[in-house]
């Protein structure tokens, strides 16, 4: 059973106690039966454990969002009592035969909006373990919440599955959110890669185009060399004919003498 109080002392911000008493006595009854919820109504023999714990929600949206649970206190048959002062709670609890009770005194405002879970361990008549859980989501001005007899006991290996379930859930959370970072890096890599393709091809561009030019300044200069070779060709070509036709002429002209 948790309960939750506002005091009018100004340093204690709530009161929060979790109690769940034993029956020693002899079961009655023969076998236990499943309720519309599937837990056991079962007459709760013996505690063997209590312990409360802390869960703090981070972070504003579904992407971001987090929530991390804490151990706060807790007693068992080989701690039966607790008595301590620890990040701003003070912890008094205690295993009896007949009554556990774990009793916190909350200082921070955090911790009093914060969610509560008292989790009690037992065996029942027939010996089997059972776990019950209570919530409590504490608000500054809430009137006093009892979740006494909300919640049923449930088997050990239910409680176990159940674990296995948030565990699960949190890790798909948690993959989603890496799956979308890695789609998010992905999208970063895709611009970088169409950004190196256009470098790529403005200076393949570039390239083609410097080649394109020293080709045609090459060209011309070829060409300007064999027009300049032509022209001397020509010119030696004119001479040796003149000079043929001189010395014909001169052959010629001794000839006649």
């Amino acid at each position: 059973m948790l309960k939750h109080q506002q005091k009018g002392r100004r340093a204690i911000c709530g009161i929060l106690t979790c109690i769940e008493k034993s029956n020693n006595r002899q079961s009655i009854t023969s076998s236990s039966q499943l309720n519309g919820n599937g837990y056991l109504n079962s007459s709760v023999r013996t505690i063997t454990g209590m312990a409360v714990y802390k869960t703090e929600q981070y972070g504003s949206d579904a992407h971001t969002e987090s929530r991390e649970t804490t151990l706060v206190a807790s007693v068992n048959s080989q701690q039966p009592r607790v008595s301590r002062v620890a990040n701003a709670i003070k912890v008094d609890g205690q295993m009896e035969s007949s009554i556990t009770t774990i009793r916190l005194e909350l200082f921070k405002q955090e911790d009093c909006r914060a969610e509560f879970t008292c989790e009690v361990i037992a065996v029942d008549a027939e010996g089997r373990e059972l776990v019950r859980t209570s919530h409590l989501l504490q608000q500054p001005s809430s009137p006093v919440l009892d979740t006494a007899g909300e919640e049923g006991w449930t088997p050990a290996v239910a409680m176990h599955l159940v674990n296995l379930v948030q565990d699960l859930s949190t890790n798909m959370e948690l993959m989603r959110n890496t799956l979308e970072d890695y789609r998010n890096r992905l999208s970063g890599v895709d611009d970088r890669v169409v950004a190196f393709q256009k470098d790529v091809t403005s200076s393949i561009l570039n390239l083609e185009k410097g080649v394109s030019d020293n080709s045609r300044i090459l060209e011309n200069r070829l060409q300007d060399k064999m027009e300049r070779l032509e022209d001397k060709f020509s010119h030696v070509e004119d001479r040796t004919t003149y000079n043929y036709v001189q010395l014909l002429n001169k052959i010629n002209e001794k000839h006649f003498i």
